[in-house]
Protein backbone atom coordinates (compact mmCIF):
# COMPACT_ATOMS: atom_id res chain seq x y z
CA UNK A 1 0.00 0.00 0.00
CA UNK A 2 2.85 2.55 0.52
CA UNK A 3 4.92 1.37 -2.45
CA UNK A 4 1.18 2.03 -4.39
CA UNK A 5 1.02 5.10 -2.46
CA UNK A 6 3.93 6.35 -3.89
CA UNK A 7 3.89 5.24 -7.66
CA UNK A 8 -0.01 5.29 -7.81
CA UNK A 9 -1.76 7.17 -5.76
CA UNK A 10 -4.82 6.78 -7.64
CA UNK A 11 -5.26 3.29 -7.10
CA UNK A 12 -4.87 3.83 -3.65
CA UNK A 13 -7.34 6.34 -3.35
CA UNK A 14 -9.39 3.95 -5.19
CA UNK A 15 -9.46 0.84 -2.49
CA UNK A 16 -9.69 3.53 0.52
CA UNK A 17 -12.80 4.57 -0.87
CA UNK A 18 -13.88 0.90 -1.21
CA UNK A 19 -13.02 0.07 2.39
CA UNK A 20 -14.62 3.54 3.90
CA UNK A 21 -17.72 2.60 1.80
CA UNK A 22 -17.88 -0.68 3.84
CA UNK A 23 -17.17 0.90 6.97
CA UNK A 24 -20.12 3.60 6.32
CA UNK A 25 -22.24 1.02 5.41
CA UNK A 26 -21.64 -0.86 8.53
CA UNK A 27 -22.03 2.21 10.73
CA UNK A 28 -25.19 3.24 8.89
CA UNK A 29 -26.62 -0.30 9.59
CA UNK A 30 -25.75 -0.37 13.45
CA UNK A 31 -26.81 2.87 13.72
CA UNK A 32 -30.40 1.96 11.98
CA UNK A 33 -31.21 -1.25 14.13
CA UNK A 34 -30.14 0.79 17.37
CA UNK A 35 -32.76 3.82 16.57
CA UNK A 36 -34.91 1.41 15.72
CA UNK A 37 -34.70 -0.20 18.95
CA UNK A 38 -34.97 2.54 21.18
CA UNK A 39 -37.38 4.11 19.59
CA UNK A 40 -39.77 1.00 20.14
CA UNK A 41 -38.49 0.78 23.87
CA UNK A 42 -39.71 4.30 24.16
CA UNK A 43 -43.25 3.81 22.44
CA UNK A 44 -43.44 0.87 24.97
CA UNK A 45 -42.79 3.10 27.86
CA UNK A 46 -44.88 6.15 27.06
CA UNK A 47 -47.99 4.14 25.77
CA UNK A 48 -48.62 3.61 29.35
CA UNK A 49 -48.53 7.17 30.07
CA UNK A 50 -50.32 8.26 27.30
CA UNK A 51 -53.11 5.30 28.67
CA UNK A 52 -53.26 7.02 31.96
CA UNK A 53 -53.43 10.88 30.81
CA UNK A 54 -56.76 10.10 28.61
CA UNK A 55 -58.30 8.54 31.46
CA UNK A 56 -57.78 10.49 34.25
CA UNK A 57 -58.62 14.05 31.98
CA UNK A 58 -60.91 12.70 28.82
CA UNK A 59 -61.11 16.06 27.23
CA UNK A 60 -61.28 16.78 24.03
CA UNK A 61 -57.56 18.74 23.08
CA UNK A 62 -56.08 15.19 24.94
CA UNK A 63 -58.27 12.87 22.90
CA UNK A 64 -56.96 14.88 19.91
CA UNK A 65 -53.17 15.04 21.43
CA UNK A 66 -53.95 11.24 21.94
CA UNK A 67 -54.74 10.20 18.41
CA UNK A 68 -51.68 11.93 16.72
CA UNK A 69 -49.29 10.25 18.93
CA UNK A 70 -51.26 6.86 17.81
CA UNK A 71 -50.93 8.01 14.32
CA UNK A 72 -47.21 9.18 14.23
CA UNK A 73 -46.94 5.54 16.11
CA UNK A 74 -48.38 3.78 13.38
CA UNK A 75 -46.33 5.43 10.56
CA UNK A 76 -43.19 4.82 12.53
CA UNK A 77 -44.13 0.95 13.17
CA UNK A 78 -45.45 0.87 9.14
CA UNK A 79 -41.72 1.76 8.51
CA UNK A 80 -40.04 -0.23 10.92
CA UNK A 81 -42.03 -3.59 10.14
CA UNK A 82 -41.30 -2.84 6.04
CA UNK A 83 -37.60 -2.48 7.09
CA UNK A 84 -37.80 -5.77 8.83
CA UNK A 85 -38.91 -7.30 6.26
CA UNK A 86 -37.16 -6.86 3.39
CA UNK A 87 -33.77 -8.84 2.66
CA UNK A 88 -30.29 -8.29 3.57
CA UNK A 89 -29.61 -6.80 0.06
CA UNK A 90 -32.50 -4.04 0.80
CA UNK A 91 -30.55 -3.58 4.25
CA UNK A 92 -27.48 -2.61 2.95
CA UNK A 93 -29.27 -0.57 -0.07
CA UNK A 94 -31.16 1.31 2.73
CA UNK A 95 -28.43 1.99 4.51
CA UNK A 96 -26.10 3.46 1.92
CA UNK A 97 -29.22 5.44 0.33
CA UNK A 98 -31.51 6.16 3.40
CA UNK A 99 -29.52 6.59 6.52
CA UNK A 100 -31.79 6.61 9.86
CA UNK A 101 -31.68 10.70 9.51
CA UNK A 102 -33.37 10.47 6.69
CA UNK A 103 -36.03 7.58 6.92
CA UNK A 104 -36.79 7.43 10.66
CA UNK A 105 -35.62 10.72 12.78
CA UNK A 106 -38.80 12.89 11.66
CA UNK A 107 -41.29 10.41 12.53
CA UNK A 108 -39.67 9.55 16.09
CA UNK A 109 -39.47 13.70 16.55
CA UNK A 110 -43.46 13.32 15.51
CA UNK A 111 -43.83 11.47 18.28
CA UNK A 112 -41.76 12.90 20.86
CA UNK A 113 -43.71 15.90 20.11
CA UNK A 114 -47.16 14.20 20.11
CA UNK A 115 -46.08 12.95 23.46
CA UNK A 116 -44.67 16.34 24.95
CA UNK A 117 -48.29 17.25 24.11
CA UNK A 118 -49.99 14.86 26.14
CA UNK A 119 -47.72 15.36 28.89
CA UNK A 120 -48.08 19.24 29.03
CA UNK A 121 -52.30 18.96 29.19
CA UNK A 122 -51.76 16.10 31.89
CA UNK A 123 -49.61 18.80 33.42
CA UNK A 124 -52.28 21.57 32.71
CA UNK A 125 -55.51 19.52 34.13
CA UNK A 126 -53.85 18.61 36.98
CA UNK A 127 -52.60 22.03 38.00
CA UNK A 128 -56.36 22.63 37.27
CA UNK A 129 -57.65 20.03 39.44
CA UNK A 130 -55.36 21.33 42.36
CA UNK A 131 -56.53 24.78 41.66
CA UNK A 132 -59.96 23.60 42.33
CA UNK A 133 -59.26 21.67 45.14
CA UNK A 134 -57.26 24.82 46.48
CA UNK A 135 -60.64 26.78 46.45
CA UNK A 136 -62.34 24.35 47.30
CA UNK A 137 -60.71 24.36 50.59
CA UNK A 138 -60.70 28.05 51.37
CA UNK A 139 -64.43 27.68 50.19
CA UNK A 140 -64.74 25.13 53.30
CA UNK A 141 -62.57 26.67 55.50
CA UNK A 142 -64.58 30.17 54.99
CA UNK A 143 -68.06 27.78 55.59
CA UNK A 144 -66.08 26.57 58.94
CA UNK A 145 -65.24 29.79 60.11
CA UNK A 146 -68.95 31.16 58.90
CA UNK A 147 -70.44 28.07 61.12
CA UNK A 148 -67.93 28.84 64.45
CA UNK A 149 -69.79 32.22 64.02
CA UNK A 150 -73.40 31.28 63.88
CA UNK A 151 -72.54 28.66 66.21
CA UNK A 152 -71.07 30.73 68.91
CA UNK A 153 -74.02 33.48 68.38
CA UNK A 154 -76.70 30.39 68.96
CA UNK A 155 -74.87 29.47 72.31
CA UNK A 156 -75.30 32.95 73.23
CA UNK A 157 -79.10 32.88 72.33
CA UNK A 158 -79.24 29.55 74.23
CA UNK A 159 -77.49 30.62 77.52
CA UNK A 160 -79.58 33.66 77.18
CA UNK A 161 -82.69 32.06 76.83
CA UNK A 162 -81.98 29.21 79.27
CA UNK A 163 -81.55 32.42 81.82
CA UNK A 164 -84.97 33.85 80.83
CA UNK A 165 -86.50 30.46 80.78
CA UNK A 166 -84.95 29.50 84.35
CA UNK A 167 -86.61 32.89 85.95
CA UNK A 168 -89.93 31.80 84.36
CA UNK A 169 -90.34 28.56 83.94
CA UNK A 170 -92.40 26.49 87.07
CA UNK A 171 -91.94 22.28 87.25
CA UNK A 172 -95.68 21.09 86.04
CA UNK A 173 -94.54 18.19 87.79
CA UNK A 174 -94.67 19.74 91.40
CA UNK A 175 -97.57 21.66 90.44
CA UNK A 176 -99.48 19.03 89.46
CA UNK A 177 -98.83 16.57 92.73
CA UNK A 178 -101.36 19.04 94.42
CA UNK A 179 -104.34 17.75 92.08
CA UNK A 180 -105.67 14.81 94.04
CA UNK A 181 -108.59 12.48 92.86
CA UNK A 182 -111.38 14.89 92.67
CA UNK A 183 -109.52 17.50 90.61
CA UNK A 184 -108.35 15.29 87.81
CA UNK A 185 -111.61 13.16 87.52
CA UNK A 186 -113.35 16.22 85.16
CA UNK A 187 -110.39 15.27 83.19
CA UNK A 188 -109.82 11.55 82.50
CA UNK A 189 -113.69 11.59 83.13
CA UNK A 190 -115.38 14.48 81.32
CA UNK A 191 -118.87 12.88 80.56
CA UNK A 192 -119.33 10.11 82.95
CA UNK A 193 -121.33 9.74 86.42
CA UNK A 194 -121.19 5.97 87.94
CA UNK A 195 -122.77 5.52 91.57
CA UNK A 196 -122.38 8.13 93.57
CA UNK A 197 -123.38 9.01 97.35
CA UNK A 198 -126.76 9.69 96.20
CA UNK A 199 -127.15 6.23 94.07
CA UNK A 200 -126.63 4.94 97.71
CA UNK A 201 -129.09 6.70 99.45
CA UNK A 202 -131.69 5.69 96.28
CA UNK A 203 -130.59 2.67 96.73
CA UNK A 204 -131.40 2.61 100.39
CA UNK A 205 -134.14 3.78 99.57
CA UNK A 206 -135.79 1.18 97.48
CA UNK A 207 -134.51 -1.11 100.36
CA UNK A 208 -136.50 -0.01 103.06
CA UNK A 209 -139.14 -0.21 101.00
CA UNK A 210 -138.91 -3.93 99.99
CA UNK A 211 -137.70 -4.56 103.56
CA UNK A 212 -141.01 -5.55 104.62
CA UNK A 213 -141.00 -8.10 101.96
CA UNK A 214 -137.26 -8.87 103.13
CA UNK A 215 -137.90 -9.23 106.78
CA UNK A 216 -139.38 -12.78 106.31
CA UNK A 217 -136.35 -14.24 104.67
CA UNK A 218 -133.69 -13.82 106.72
CA UNK A 219 -130.34 -15.48 106.14
CA UNK A 220 -127.46 -14.39 108.39
CA UNK A 221 -123.89 -14.95 105.78
CA UNK A 222 -122.42 -12.90 107.91
CA UNK A 223 -122.35 -15.96 110.64
CA UNK A 224 -121.05 -18.44 108.38
CA UNK A 225 -117.61 -19.64 108.82
CA UNK A 226 -116.12 -18.32 105.15
CA UNK A 227 -117.24 -14.85 105.88
CA UNK A 228 -115.15 -14.49 109.31
CA UNK A 229 -112.34 -15.70 107.54
CA UNK A 230 -113.14 -13.03 104.71
CA UNK A 231 -113.41 -10.73 107.71
CA UNK A 232 -110.47 -11.58 110.04
CA UNK A 233 -107.75 -12.12 107.12
CA UNK A 234 -104.74 -9.80 106.75
CA UNK A 235 -104.57 -10.12 103.34
CA UNK A 236 -106.66 -9.61 100.23
CA UNK A 237 -109.45 -12.08 100.11
CA UNK A 238 -113.08 -12.20 98.10
CA UNK A 239 -116.32 -13.94 99.43
CA UNK A 240 -119.28 -14.42 97.01
CA UNK A 241 -123.11 -14.90 98.91
CA UNK A 242 -125.21 -16.54 96.47
CA UNK A 243 -128.90 -16.06 96.78
CA UNK A 244 -132.25 -16.78 94.79
CA UNK A 245 -134.68 -14.10 93.76
CA UNK A 246 -136.37 -14.20 97.42
CA UNK A 247 -133.26 -12.89 98.73
CA UNK A 248 -132.13 -10.66 96.78
CA UNK A 249 -134.26 -7.74 98.79
CA UNK A 250 -132.22 -8.98 102.12
CA UNK A 251 -128.76 -8.89 100.27
CA UNK A 252 -129.45 -5.62 99.00
CA UNK A 253 -130.33 -4.25 102.12
CA UNK A 254 -127.48 -5.63 104.13
CA UNK A 255 -125.28 -4.84 101.27
CA UNK A 256 -126.17 -1.11 102.00
CA UNK A 257 -125.64 -1.50 105.75
CA UNK A 258 -122.06 -2.90 105.18
CA UNK A 259 -121.20 0.25 102.87
CA UNK A 260 -122.46 2.92 105.53
CA UNK A 261 -120.97 0.71 108.32
CA UNK A 262 -117.31 0.64 106.24
CA UNK A 263 -117.49 4.33 105.64
CA UNK A 264 -118.57 5.07 109.51
CA UNK A 265 -115.46 3.37 110.69
CA UNK A 266 -113.78 5.91 107.74
CA UNK A 267 -112.14 2.64 105.60
CA UNK A 268 -111.78 3.24 102.07
CA UNK A 269 -114.83 1.44 100.22
CA UNK A 270 -116.25 1.40 96.62
CA UNK A 271 -119.44 0.01 95.73
CA UNK A 272 -121.83 -0.98 92.81
CA UNK A 273 -125.16 -0.93 93.26
CA UNK A 274 -128.38 -2.03 91.29
CA UNK A 275 -130.58 1.31 91.41
CA UNK A 276 -132.90 0.13 88.41
CA UNK A 277 -133.66 -2.38 85.91
CA UNK A 278 -131.61 -1.11 83.56
CA UNK A 279 -128.75 -3.78 82.36
CA UNK A 280 -125.19 -2.38 82.19
CA UNK A 281 -122.03 -3.85 80.81
CA UNK A 282 -119.17 -5.18 83.12
CA UNK A 283 -116.52 -2.49 81.86
CA UNK A 284 -119.26 0.34 82.63
CA UNK A 285 -119.27 -1.10 86.07
CA UNK A 286 -115.06 -1.76 86.54
CA UNK A 287 -115.07 2.15 84.80
CA UNK A 288 -117.81 2.94 87.76
CA UNK A 289 -115.25 1.76 90.39
CA UNK A 290 -112.24 3.16 88.88
CA UNK A 291 -114.08 6.32 89.13
CA UNK A 292 -114.84 6.10 92.78
CA UNK A 293 -111.06 4.58 93.27
CA UNK A 294 -109.76 8.00 91.96
CA UNK A 295 -111.61 9.92 94.94
CA UNK A 296 -111.38 7.38 97.73
CA UNK A 297 -107.46 6.33 97.08
CA UNK A 298 -106.75 10.02 96.55
CA UNK A 299 -103.52 9.59 95.40
CA UNK A 300 -100.74 12.62 93.95
CA UNK A 301 -100.03 12.98 90.18
CA UNK A 302 -97.10 14.34 88.25
CA UNK A 303 -97.23 15.68 84.77
CA UNK A 304 -95.59 12.51 83.64
CA UNK A 305 -98.24 10.12 85.49
CA UNK A 306 -101.46 11.77 85.05
CA UNK A 307 -100.41 11.79 81.33
CA UNK A 308 -100.10 7.86 81.54
CA UNK A 309 -103.41 7.15 83.31
CA UNK A 310 -105.01 9.51 80.64
CA UNK A 311 -103.63 7.54 78.14
CA UNK A 312 -104.45 4.07 79.60
CA UNK A 313 -107.73 5.02 80.12
CA UNK A 314 -108.26 6.47 76.36
CA UNK A 315 -107.44 2.86 75.39
CA UNK A 316 -109.27 1.17 77.31
CA UNK A 317 -111.97 -0.89 75.62
CA UNK A 318 -112.59 -3.68 77.02
CA UNK A 319 -113.42 -5.26 80.82
CA UNK A 320 -109.82 -6.48 81.26
CA UNK A 321 -108.18 -3.30 80.77
CA UNK A 322 -110.68 -1.21 82.89
CA UNK A 323 -109.52 -3.89 85.55
CA UNK A 324 -106.23 -3.60 85.03
CA UNK A 325 -106.58 0.37 85.42
CA UNK A 326 -108.93 -0.57 88.41
CA UNK A 327 -105.83 -2.87 90.30
CA UNK A 328 -103.14 -0.23 89.43
CA UNK A 329 -105.52 2.46 91.55
CA UNK A 330 -106.49 0.69 94.38
CA UNK A 331 -102.98 -1.05 94.95
CA UNK A 332 -101.71 2.06 96.74
CA UNK A 333 -104.20 1.61 99.77
CA UNK A 334 -103.23 -0.68 102.83
CA UNK A 335 -107.09 -1.47 102.82
CA UNK A 336 -109.89 -1.46 100.53
CA UNK A 337 -113.41 -2.81 100.13
CA UNK A 338 -115.32 -3.11 96.82
CA UNK A 339 -118.63 -4.28 97.15
CA UNK A 340 -120.81 -5.59 94.10
CA UNK A 341 -124.20 -6.10 93.54
CA UNK A 342 -123.46 -8.14 90.31
CA UNK A 343 -127.03 -7.99 89.06
CA UNK A 344 -126.52 -4.97 88.03
CA UNK A 345 -124.95 -6.43 85.00
CA UNK A 346 -125.91 -10.49 85.12
CA UNK A 347 -128.16 -10.49 82.53
CA UNK A 348 -126.79 -8.66 79.81
CA UNK A 349 -123.19 -10.45 80.30
CA UNK A 350 -124.93 -13.91 79.91
CA UNK A 351 -126.03 -13.51 76.35
CA UNK A 352 -122.21 -13.33 75.05
CA UNK A 353 -121.44 -16.69 74.03
CA UNK A 354 -119.26 -18.00 77.09
CA UNK A 355 -117.23 -14.63 76.94
CA UNK A 356 -118.55 -13.45 80.29
CA UNK A 357 -116.85 -11.54 82.50
CA UNK A 358 -115.95 -13.97 85.97
CA UNK A 359 -115.19 -11.81 89.09
CA UNK A 360 -113.93 -13.75 91.50
CA UNK A 361 -111.32 -15.15 88.96
CA UNK A 362 -110.12 -11.58 88.22
CA UNK A 363 -109.65 -11.00 91.54
CA UNK A 364 -107.96 -13.97 92.26
CA UNK A 365 -105.30 -12.91 89.79
CA UNK A 366 -105.23 -9.62 90.92
CA UNK A 367 -104.28 -11.21 94.46
CA UNK A 368 -101.99 -13.75 93.15
CA UNK A 369 -99.85 -10.69 91.62
CA UNK A 370 -99.84 -8.11 94.49
CA UNK A 371 -96.66 -9.88 96.54
CA UNK A 372 -95.08 -10.24 92.80
CA UNK A 373 -95.58 -6.29 92.47
CA UNK A 374 -94.32 -5.66 96.44
CA UNK A 375 -97.91 -4.61 96.72
CA UNK A 376 -99.17 -4.82 100.88
CA UNK A 377 -102.62 -3.87 100.03
CA UNK A 378 -105.41 -5.48 101.67
CA UNK A 379 -108.30 -5.44 99.25
CA UNK A 380 -111.57 -7.37 100.71
CA UNK A 381 -114.14 -8.20 98.05
CA UNK A 382 -117.47 -8.79 98.57
CA UNK A 383 -119.79 -9.91 95.65
CA UNK A 384 -123.56 -10.17 95.72
CA UNK A 385 -125.23 -12.28 93.71
CA UNK A 386 -129.07 -14.22 93.06
CA UNK A 387 -130.41 -16.66 90.40
CA UNK A 388 -129.07 -16.80 87.06
CA UNK A 389 -126.40 -14.08 87.93
CA UNK A 390 -125.29 -15.50 90.22
CA UNK A 391 -125.28 -19.42 88.67
CA UNK A 392 -123.21 -18.34 86.09
CA UNK A 393 -120.65 -16.33 88.10
CA UNK A 394 -119.67 -18.95 91.07
CA UNK A 395 -122.39 -21.38 90.62
CA UNK A 396 -120.40 -23.97 88.81
CA UNK A 397 -116.89 -23.55 89.45
CA UNK A 398 -115.53 -25.89 92.04
CA UNK A 399 -112.71 -23.80 92.85
CA UNK A 400 -114.92 -21.29 94.22
CA UNK A 401 -116.84 -23.67 96.58
CA UNK A 402 -114.71 -21.95 99.02
CA UNK A 403 -115.43 -18.50 99.27
CA UNK A 404 -119.07 -19.00 97.81
CA UNK A 405 -121.88 -18.68 100.91
CA UNK A 406 -125.21 -20.10 99.59
CA UNK A 407 -127.47 -18.59 101.92
CA UNK A 408 -129.78 -21.36 101.15
CA UNK A 409 -127.72 -23.74 103.20
CA UNK A 410 -128.15 -21.22 106.29
CA UNK A 411 -130.62 -21.88 108.70
CA UNK A 412 -134.26 -19.47 108.42
CA UNK A 413 -135.30 -17.10 110.97
CA UNK A 414 -132.12 -16.69 112.50
CA UNK A 415 -131.86 -12.89 111.56
CA UNK A 416 -134.70 -10.32 111.89
CA UNK A 417 -135.00 -6.90 110.83
CA UNK A 418 -136.04 -4.22 113.57
CA UNK A 419 -136.72 -0.90 113.22
CA UNK A 420 -135.55 1.36 115.08
CA UNK A 421 -135.60 5.01 116.64
CA UNK A 422 -135.75 8.10 114.22
CA UNK A 423 -132.05 9.24 116.41
CA UNK A 424 -130.63 5.76 115.11
CA UNK A 425 -129.80 4.18 111.83
CA UNK A 426 -131.86 0.46 110.63
CA UNK A 427 -129.64 -2.40 111.22
CA UNK A 428 -129.78 -5.80 111.06
CA UNK A 429 -129.17 -7.95 114.13
CA UNK A 430 -128.92 -11.37 114.61
CA UNK A 431 -131.00 -13.22 117.81
CA UNK A 432 -128.19 -13.52 120.36
CA UNK A 433 -124.98 -12.83 118.03
CA UNK A 434 -123.24 -10.25 117.67
CA UNK A 435 -124.36 -7.81 115.25
CA UNK A 436 -122.97 -6.43 111.58
CA UNK A 437 -121.76 -3.16 113.06
CA UNK A 438 -118.83 -5.52 114.75
CA UNK A 439 -117.62 -7.68 111.96
CA UNK A 440 -116.02 -4.94 109.92
CA UNK A 441 -112.44 -3.58 111.14
CA UNK A 442 -110.61 -1.26 109.63
CA UNK A 443 -107.08 -1.54 109.81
Amino acid sequence: MDVLVQHHPEYVALAWGAMKFVFVLVQNHEKLVTTLAKALATIGESLARVNLAIVLYPTARMKHAVAQVYACIMRFCIRAHDWYRANKLHHIWESLARPVELRYTDLIENIETALGEVEGLATAAARAEQRDVHMAVLTLAQRMENSEKVLFEVRQLVASTQAIVSSSQFNTNVNIITMRGDDIIPILFPSFHPNQPGDLRYAKLLARQGQKAASSISSPYWQDRKFDVWNSSPSSAAVAVKGDYLSRLTLRHTAIQMIEIIRAKQVPVIWFLKTSNDRITVAEMIKGLVYQALQVCDPSYTERSLGRLHATIQAADNEDAWFEILSSIIADLRQIYIILDLAATGENELHQDDRSFLWLSAFKRLFLKLPERNVQAAIKVLLFAYGSTATHQFGTAIEFADVTINTKHLSRGGVAFHKQTAQSRTKLTPRGKRTMHGIISGR
